[in-house]
């Protein structure tokens, strides 16, 4: 046989092979003891299921009792306290009989009835509609530091019936009769020391000038914002005999210091020497004392109020 014939060679094939056999072993038992002392990979992660992407699902919690059309003029009340100052007079809950035409509530099936749009997550159903002539302008993102400088002919509030959130805030058009805003601003009376309404106080007061005087409303309405001392109830305030054009600052502060008990906002004079606009503070106690500054060019002019909780 050719196979016994080189017997040398055999050999050495063998060898050659035995060698790379073993080679090969000791190799895997390296590998082998390397993954041994690796972590287990990470498995991927799964799709949980759900709404499609770009819909965060939210949950509403109903009222006890659906509102009604008296529940829906409630609600808006308490809501505008955050969302609107008025030039007018603000309206209440009488104002549907004393002030006929100026207040409509509407229910609707589906808050889509006119067409409008709204976020993916927002609340669907039936919805109130409750509309409110007037001169007004609108808080943007509830400050009164970014008040809106254009008035407008009335509001509208978009109001879901099963939960009472508010879904919509529109403004009507502009007025024709918009403030008169001079092209030189009049200089501003210096506040005191501090220079922030918080340090106002009764002796901060200055003599009005002849004709010159303001006077408060405290408001029904009211609301609830968190880590306020109270609720939180809107004050009108009316002045006369103001400079045409002038730029005044209205502050309400109370005499007991609590969170959200002081409060500001700014208006323009108009052209007739008056000015309207409404103010929120926290009530936190009943009968509660609040100062109200009005800084003109002039002076600072100065009422006292006691504020019913």
């Amino acid at each position: 046989m050719k196979f016994l014939r080189y017997p040398f060679a055999v050999s050495i094939v063998l060898g050659i092979v035995i060698l790379t056999v073993s080679s090969l072993a000791n190799n895997g038992e390296v590998v082998a003891a390397t993954f041994a002392q690796m972590s287990p990979p990470t498995p991927a992660p799964t799709r949980t299921p759900g709404p499609p992407v770009g819909i965060t699902p939210k949950a509403y919690a109903p009222l006890a009792q659906p509102l009604t059309e008296e529940g829906a003029l409630r609600r808006a009340l308490e809501i505008e306290s955050q969302v609107v100052i008025w030039r007018s007079k603000p309206w209440s809950m009488d104002s549907p009989r004393v002030e006929p035409g100026r207040v409509s509530v509407k229910w609707y099936l589906d808050r889509t009835y006119n067409g409008s749009s709204y976020a993916p997550d927002a609340e669907i159903g039936p919805v109130w509609v409750v509309t409110v002539k007037g001169d007004v302008r609108l808080l943007l993102l509830g400050m009164a530091s970014n008040l809106d400088l254009v008035v407008h002919d009335g509001v509208t509030y978009t109001i879901a019936q099963k939960t009472g959130d508010l879904l919509r805030v529109q403004a009507g058009p502009p007025t024709s009769d918009q403030p008169f805003l001079p092209k030189t601003a009049t200089p501003a009376y210096q506040l005191p020391s501090g220079g922030t309404p918080a340090a106002l106080t009764a002796s901060s007061c200055t003599q009005n000038p002849s004709g010159l005087s303001f006077r408060v409303t405290q408001q029904p309405g009211k609301n609830q914002i968190p880590g306020a001392a109270g609720l939180i109830h809107s004050f009108y305030v009316e002045g006369t005999g103001f400079t045409p054009g002038e730029k005044v600052t209205i502050v309400i502060k109370g005499r007991v210091t609590a969170a959200g008990t002081i409060g500001s906002t700014n208006e323009t004079v108009g052209k007739d020497s008056t000015f309207a606009t409404t103010v929120a503070a926290a009530v936190s106690q009943p009968n509660m004392s609040f100062d109200v500054f009005v800084i003109h060019r002039r002076g600072i002019a100065c009422v006292n109020l006691v504020a019913v909780q």
